[in-house]
C-alpha cells in the first residue's frame, strides 16, 4: 500500500505547504504561524521512490528515502571544506524526521552534471549519446567496463520537469548557457567533490566510480556563489563497487558471482540491470511506465542500499 513517503500522496505537515513534487523527493515551503516563515529555507521530504531511465518506479524500496538522507547528511560534512552546502542543523518536523532535512533556498542551476572516474556500465550505454552531441570521448571509447580513467570526465544534462526524461548536452553547450566563469567553476567544484567522495569511498572498502551533482546559488541578488545542492553521493546519484570486487575483476576478470554483471554494483544500477534483462519484458523505447520490479530485486536492492551506508559511516542501519 501506498504511504505517505513512499507513493505519492501528499502528507499533511502542519505550519509546511508542499510547493514541489518531484521525482523521489518533495518539496516544502513555511507557512502559517511557522516560527521560520520569512527565512530562505525549504524542507526536503525523501521518499522511498526511484527512478530509472527517467523513470519513476512503482515499487519503493524500503528505507530507502530514510538511508538517502542520513547518507547525504553525513556526505555534505565530509566535504563542507571542498564545496559550500545547502544543508542546515535546523529540526525537522517530527513526521518526517528520518528523511527530511531542511536546506537552504537557492537558485538551481537547471542542470544534472555526471563526473567519471571510471567505465561503469552507465558509461558504455551512453557513449553513443556522448558522441553524439560532439563530446570528445576518444579518451574513453578505448577503455573496457571496469577501467580506471587516466582524469575524471565531466558531462551534463538539462534538468526536465517531472515525468520527462533529462537532455544530455555538450559541455559546449553548457559552458554557453551558463557563462565561462560559472561552467569552470562547476566543474572545478564538481571534480574536487568526486576527488574527496572517492578518496573517501576507498578508505573505506568502496570504489566511487562516478557521481552525479546539482549546484545553486544564493538567493541573494547578483550572487554568484555556488553552493553544492539536491544530494550527496546516495547510491541514487553514485555508482559503487567493492573494492575486493574491483580487484579480483582486474586481477582476474571474475564475473559477478549472481550472472548478472560483471561487476555488482551496489546502487541503482542494478534495477537498470535488470529492466534490460530478459527477466523483464518492457521495451522502454516505446514509452509509457516502468513495470513493479519482482520481491528479490526490492529485497536485494535494499540490502545494498544498508550496505553502503555501514560501510561509509561505520553504523548499524536497523
Amino acid at each position: 500500500m501506498s504511504t505517505p513517503f513512499t507513493g505519492g500522496i501528499k502528507p499533511i505537515l502542519r505550519g509546511w505547504s508542499r510547493v514541489y513534487a518531484g521525482k523521489v523527493r518533495d518539496l516544502y515551503r513555511p507557512v502559517d504561524r511557522n516560527p521560520l516563515v520569512g527565512q530562505d529555507v525549504y524542507l526536503v521530504v525523501a521518499s522511498d521512490r526511484m527512478t530509472v531511465f527517467d523513470r519513476v518506479i512503482p515499487t519503493p524500496i524500503p528505507d530507502k528515502g530514510k538511508i538517502s538522507t542520513a547518507l547525504s547528511t553525513w556526505w555534505f560534512e565530509q566535504t563542507a571544506d571542498v564545496a559550500e552546502n545547502h544543508h542546515t542543523d535546523i529540526p525537522v518536523p517530527e513526521e518526517v524526521r528520518e528523511r527530511g532535512e531542511i536546506v537552504r533556498a537557492l537558485h538551481m542551476l537547471p542542470y544534472e552534471i555526471v563526473v567519471r572516474g571510471y567505465i561503469t556500465e552507465r558509461t558504455l550505454r551512453e557513449i553513443n549519446i556522448l558522441e553524439k552531441l560532439g563530446e570528445d570521448i576518444r579518451n574513453i571509447k578505448e577503455y573496457r567496463l571496469g577501467d580506471m580513467l587516466p582524469e575524471p570526465y565531466i558531462t551534463a544534462a538539462r534538468k526536465a520537469s517531472p515525468g520527462n526524461p533529462d537532455k544530455p548536452i555538450s559541455w559546449e553547450e553548457f559552458r554557453c548557457s551558463v557563462g565561462e566563469i560559472s561552467a569552470s567553476t562547476v566543474k572545478e567544484k564538481a571534480i574536487a567533490l568526486y576527488n574527496r567522495g572517492h578518496q573517501i569511498a576507498a578508505n573505506r572498502g568502496l570504489v566511487m566510480a562516478d557521481a552525479k551533482f546539482e549546484f545553486g546559488t544564493d538567493q541573494d541578488a547578483g550572487s554568484t556563489k555556488l553552493v553544492f545542492a539536491d544530494e550527496a553521493f546516495t547510491p541514487d546519484s553514485a555508482r559503487y563497487w567493492l573494492a575486493k570486487d574491483y580487484r579480483e575483476y582486474i586481477e582476474n576478470g571474475v564475473a559477478d558471482p549472481e550472472g548478472t554483471h560483471t561487476l555488482r554494483s551496489y546502487d541503482k544500477e542494478m534495477v537498470a540491470s535488470w529492466l534490460t534483462s530478459s527477466e523483464c519484458t518492457w521495451d522502454r523505447s516505446l514509452g509509457g511506465l516502468a513495470p513493479p520490479l519482482p520481491q528479490h530485486i526490492v529485497d536485494q536492492t535494499r540490502a545494498r542500499y544498508v550496505r553502503v551506508f555501514q560501510m561509509l559511516t561505520g553504523q548499524r542501519w536497523d
